[in-house]
């Protein structure tokens, strides 16, 4: 982490719908996302992002951390 940017690397079950619903959770929850790759293979997916918070306010490292698990625990 830097600043206010964090990189997000998440291996989850290929299924139809998912990149984009994790895509509409992260932003949804203030963060803009660059540098953004997906990588699909035997039936799993990698995604890898850099994310910054665009809102006002900080967060705090832990907070980032907390977040970005429930946005992919909802999944």
């Amino acid at each position: 982490m830097s600043g206010n940017k964090v990189q997000i690397k998440i291996i989850f079950k290929k299924k139809r719908g998912k990149f984009t619903k994790l895509l509409e959770a992260i932003t949804s929850r203030g963060f803009q996302l660059s540098d953004t790759s997906m990588t699909s293979s035997k039936g799993a997916t990698l995604f890898s992002s850099f994310a910054e918070v665009t809102y006002d306010g900080t967060l705090a490292v832990e907070e980032t951390r907390k977040s970005l698990l429930q946005i992919v625990r909802s999944m």
